[in-house]
């Protein structure tokens, strides 16, 4: 190990301009968790962290806001401009703008010598990384679609360094310049085991039709199984929808604070995880099997890579392998669900990777002409 690999890191983060860091309580914002785990580790590690975001007093970290007030999507900001938002018909135009800000407040911030490494969870970072010279890290965090493929293949090069959370997610565009790929991690230790769950299956996660709670509940009717259904919703008439086909055995309990997820995950039988959908990386599987809950899901997106087939869960394709599974759940071994979780998905394992990631850009990718 040289000297490098012990030098004290400056690293700034950015998520978003739409909100301030940590969320309120109700909200779920995965990518500002993360950054905050991936702070809260690195600065126990000795690394100084910054965060470029709308003000954050609550956040024990260094904020830089520069002339934001407030996040676009905080309460204070939607009261101010309630009354304007109905005859703004291109509001959401100048979005981009208020992230842009924030992002070029941050590069230059950098190539003035404050900071030795970037780290941004937006992609609309991409069209200004080759205009600045400090060494920049972009994680993806949602799905390539195919107008998404077309734009990241306009700013592919040199300077552009991708993490993907998946191999899956890398699929539609695998020729993109990434830097590695880094599963999502989470705190192990927040999450209890329980080798003793009830006889309850469980659904969790957002009331969207792709995360498949209708296929969760057709399963659970045609075995009549006992299904808890836990998601918050974006859209009343489907919420209304999801609540007509919920009764008997079959429970629909709403959104719930995250802090409350770790028991209800320790007490399930199994996670169904019936996804329509690419989805890159799905946090709830994981946090699931911390618990020494397995998962059931359909063959999509990161499945294959997160859900060890036959040792911690059953990958299926379809509604029938979806109930077969269902009735040999009991043959998985709820502590190797546990043992998966903390070999390959641990916060400690998710650092270790960006904290090397860190070192190599410096290494490599540093030194670009540089502004003192």
């Amino acid at each position: 190990m040289d000297g490098s690999d012990k030098k004290r890191l400056r690293i700034a983060q950015m998520v978003t301009s739409q909100r301030s860091i940590p969320v309120p309580k109700g909200v779920i914002w995965a990518p500002i968790d993360l950054s905050l785990d991936i702070a809260e580790q690195l600065t126990a590690r000795g690394h100084e962290l910054t965060f470029y975001a709308p003000p954050s007093p609550k956040i024990p970290y260094r904020v830089v806001s520069g002339r934001l007030k407030e996040g676009l999507a905080d309460p204070k900001f939607i009261k101010k401009i309630s009354q304007e938002r109905k005859t703004m018909p291109y509001g959401l135009n100048h979005v981009a703008l208020f992230d842009q800000y924030l992002l070029i407040k941050m590069m230059q911030d950098a190539d003035r010598g404050r900071y030795d490494v970037l780290h941004i969870h937006l992609e609309r970072a991409l069209p200004l990384v080759g205009l600045f010279h400090t060494p920049t890290i972009i994680t993806l965090h949602d799905p390539i679609n195919p107008y998404g493929r077309r734009a990241y293949r306009l700013f592919n090069g040199p300077n552009t360094h991708l993490v993907s959370i998946s191999r899956s997610q890398r699929k539609p565009a695998p020729n993109l310049n990434y830097a590695a790929n880094i599963y999502n991690g989470i705190d192990i230790k927040k999450f209890s085991f329980n080798p003793t769950p009830s006889n309850r299956f469980l659904f969790a996660s957002r009331l969207v039709e792709q995360k498949g709670v209708e296929e969760a509940i057709a399963v659970c009717r045609k075995t009549r199984s006992a299904l808890d259904i836990y998601g918050r919703h974006y859209s009343k008439l489907y919420l209304q929808a999801i609540k007509r086909l919920c009764s008997g055995k079959i429970k629909f309990h709403g959104g719930v604070d995250r802090s409350k997820m770790p028991k209800i995950y320790a007490q399930a039988k199994a996670l169904l995880f019936p996804i329509k959908w690419e989805e890159p990386f799905g946090l709830v599987m994981i946090e699931a099997m911390a618990c020494g809950t397995p998962v059931i899901a359909y063959r999509r997106g990161s499945v294959p890579e997160v859900v060890k087939h036959g040792k911690t869960g059953f990958i299926v394709n379809n509604r029938r392998e979806m109930i077969a599974a269902m009735k040999k759940i009991d043959r998985i071994d709820r502590h190797e669900c546990r043992r998966h979780v903390e070999k390959l998905f641990s916060i400690e394992r998710m650092v270790n990777d960006y904290e090397k990631l860190y070192r190599r850009a410096v290494r490599q990718w540093g030194g670009r002409g540089r502004k003192e």
